[in-house]
């Protein structure tokens, strides 16, 4: 990969953690972000709120 292709990756992943993170922001929030909003290379989204859902489909998944 080597110096120029570790940056690039790195940017890659820096703006696509930042996309994700503001294209779902209104339906589940970002728990860590820095002083300007933004997330580094990962976005952190709380899903307490479907987990805890009586008709949640991640507590109903189907067996066999």
């Amino acid at each position: 990969m080597g110096g120029a292709g570790l940056t690039r990756a790195t940017e890659v992943a820096i703006l696509s953690a930042n996309y994700i993170a503001t294209r779902l922001n209104d339906y589940f929030p970002v728990l860590y972000t820095g002083r300007g909003g933004l997330v580094a290379h990962e976005c952190i989204l709380d899903l307490r709120p479907i987990t805890k859902a009586p008709a949640s489909p991640w507590r109903t998944w189907p067996s066999g």
